[in-house]
């Protein structure tokens, strides 16, 4: 008998992955788009963070030469 479930099993999963039914998100997808996140972030404060700092050190001189 332990065949028989293992081929019910086996049957199962395999509807399960050919009608696209799948119970959601693994804890390594969500681990993916954390670092996927995170690498966007610190590429994103790199290219901005000297602009930001030119832009304000201006500003401030500016307002100090006004």
């Amino acid at each position: 008998m332990p065949m028989m479930k293992l081929i019910a099993f086996l049957y199962v999963r395999l509807r399960e992955v050919v009608s696209g039914i799948h119970g959601g998100q693994t804890l390594s997808e969500y681990a993916l788009i954390f670092v996927c996140i995170a690498i966007a972030l610190v590429g994103g404060y790199q290219l901005m963070g000297s602009n930001v700092s030119t832009t304000v050190s201006g500003v401030a001189s500016q307002v100090s030469n006004a």
